[in-house]
């Protein structure tokens, strides 16, 4: 009964891990993703390669290359892996999930949630951290120069947050909604932006539209009945949190136990093309969804084709180790 459990959970580890979403999780997190190829989409201009890669991407079959069971096609894992006696394995209270943990889990929940609520309020002063929309018109020597107005569509901004001229932002604090006022600031010299501001004076004409409130819901039973109803109450849902995340633990625990423990004695180059074709394409799609090729969107992630193709190829092992398990266990 042990050993079918922990095939069984081997087994959900390996469906979890081979998927190209997992992949990605593991070399760097979302947040750090949309930053990176944020940063790329703005310095270069990739529409032609952008069309290229959401071609390549929707006529990929990321089914290629496994058969039926999800194991690699035509490959017998045992014949390239020693696997260590699992039997015994014991984990460690470490996947139990942490109060922080769940609750971590809970406020990503309801920050999905959140509303924004514009202030208006003539008394409510700007304080450092607070986010406000403002509209400016920016002028050297009283002559308004190119790309310093907002043209009156507004900018958002946030105080000791957004990258500004040293001093723009701190001369809001204190300011309120309604206001119209003049700041003055000294472009940094050299300023690539514009390099004939550079070092230069400056006076912003600055307005304050308003000042933005994010407004989050109260994780509570109404909350839950208003928006998750497939969940009884409140509790009802930090339980599931809990449990998803003791399962997701585990797998990892077990995945990282197995790898770490068996000896990969080679890996197949079939394998390894088979990994490279699913990333590459998942990575391309990723991308393409913030306007950058694949190439800038690995050189901004430290990888090049060689460096790629190696961790590809490390995954692949990784693999391997869990189809032998499955094969073990359940038959090729």
């Amino acid at each position: 009964m042990r050993r079918r459990f922990l095939a069984a959970a081997l087994g959900m580890s390996m469906a979890v891990a081979m998927t190209p979403a997992a992949a990605f999780a593991e070399e760097t997190s979302t947040e750090e993703a949309t930053e990176v190829v944020s940063e790329v989409a703005s310095e270069e201009d990739t529409d032609a390669e952008e069309e290229s890669s959401e071609a390549e991407t929707k006529a990929f079959d990321y089914s290629e290359g496994y058969d039926e069971k999800g194991f690699f096609e035509g490959v017998k894992a045992l014949d390239y892996v020693t696997l260590l006696d699992y039997s015994h394995m014991e984990l460690s209270d470490e996947i139990i999930p942490s109060d922080e943990a769940v609750q971590s889990q809970i406020d990503k929940t309801l920050s999905s949630y959140t509303k924004t609520n514009q202030i208006t309020d003539e008394n409510r002063l700007i304080e450092d951290g607070d986010t406000v929309n403002i509209d400016y018109v920016g002028s050297v020597d009283g002559v308004e120069f190119e790309g310093g107005s907002t043209d009156g569509k507004g900018a958002t901004v946030t105080i000791g947050v957004t990258s500004f001229i040293d001093g723009f932002l701190d001369q809001l604090i204190g300011h309120a909604p309604g206001e119209n006022f003049d700041i003055n600031v000294t472009f940094p010299d050299p300023y690539t932006k514009n390099t004939d501001l550079s070092g230069k004076d400056a006076v912003f004409n600055i307005t304050i539209n308003y000042i933005e409130e994010k407004i989050t819901p109260e994780f509570d039973d109404d909350f839950i009945a208003e928006n998750l109803p497939d969940y009884e109450s409140a509790e009802a849902y930090r339980q599931s949190v809990y449990d998803n995340l003791y399962k997701q633990n585990m797998y990892n625990a077990l995945f990282q136990y197995v790898v770490e423990n068996s000896e990969i004695k080679d890996v197949p180059e079939e394998v390894v093309d088979t990994v490279y074709n699913e990333r590459y394409q998942y990575y391309t799609s990723i991308a393409s969804m913030y306007g950058v090729g694949i190439d800038a969107f690995l050189s901004a992630n430290g990888l090049d084709e060689d460096s790629f193709r190696d961790m590809c190829k490390t995954y692949a092992g990784n693999y391997l180790v869990l189809q032998a398990v499955m094969e073990t266990e359940v038959g090729r």
